[in-house]
């Protein structure tokens, strides 16, 4: 597929297909993409294509051949587009902190604009998200949290509440989603590419489906995590699935 990216501000991620948890006794990280429900509505909107993740900025892309955008995420428009050759689309901006996901294929179908977005875009504009965890080792997380500048794609730094820190102990196994208790008092999640060990005690892990509206925080933007019980947190995931399954399903049928 010919097509060109310039005039790139931010944070450009080619996606591959999450590699999943089969490799992390090797060291490596799952991969994908942070905001995961945008990722999987635009494949749903584009079967066959390239994505991409875009944060803290914007980009063009210009079309060498005909072809398909599929664009869902933070800023600008959020559905299908065809481009002939030579034409160009603008992607973002996206505010700080925010991400969008779009993906480039075959030409298919007619233009598409979203009328359901993921529920993690629809909540840009809540005043807290709210992030239910699953605790550990009693380390008591809760409670109101500030997003940092400190953001990237291996983690997320929230700071507010000083929490007492016990020490470093054996490194111990990490996810996407663990909350790392650090020295400071502050908290680390771990996002998409963040490191499969560490030291720092581990808070807890939330909830996975959930993660894409931390994906979805802008520094200074308030997030709240709630204690869940495994069981509770199991059954909260199951929920978001079919619910971005049912808005998936619907877009493959109007292709």
């Amino acid at each position: 597929m010919e097509v060109k990216l310039f005039q790139v501000y931010g944070e450009l991620t080619a996606l591959e297909e999450s590699r999943g948890p089969g490799a992390r006794h090797l060291g490596i990280a799952p991969g994908g993409a942070f905001a995961r429900d945008c990722a999987e509505v635009a494949a749903a909107l584009l079967p066959q294509g390239e994505s991409y993740e875009l944060a803290n900025g914007s980009a063009q892309l210009l079309a060498g051949e005909s072809l398909s955008v599929a664009v869902v995420g933070a800023g600008g428009f959020q559905g299908r587009r065809t481009l002939r050759q030579g034409e160009a689309l603008r992607l973002g901006p996206t505010h700080p902190g925010f991400r969008l996901v779009f993906r480039v294929g075959p030409p298919i179908g007619a233009d598409l604009e979203l009328a359901a977005l993921p529920s993690s875009v629809e909540d840009l504009n809540a005043p807290t998200r709210v992030l239910p965890f699953v605790p550990a080792q009693g380390l008591h997380a809760e409670g109101v949290w500030k997003v940092t500048h400190d953001t990237n794609r291996a983690a997320i730094k929230l700071s507010g509440n000083r929490l007492d820190y016990p020490g470093e102990g054996r490194s111990r196994p990490c996810t996407f989603g663990s909350i790392q208790l650090l020295p400071s008092g502050d908290l680390l999640v771990h996002g998409p590419d963040g490191p499969t060990v560490g030291g720092y005690p581990v808070a807890g892990t939330i909830v996975s489906t959930r993660l894409a509206h931390l994906a979805q925080a802008a520094p200074g933007a308030e997030v709240e995590l709630v204690p869940v019980t495994l069981d509770e947190a199991l059954a909260m995931a199951r929920e978001d699935q079919l619910q971005l399954r049912r808005l998936t399903t619907q877009l493959k049928l109007i292709n």
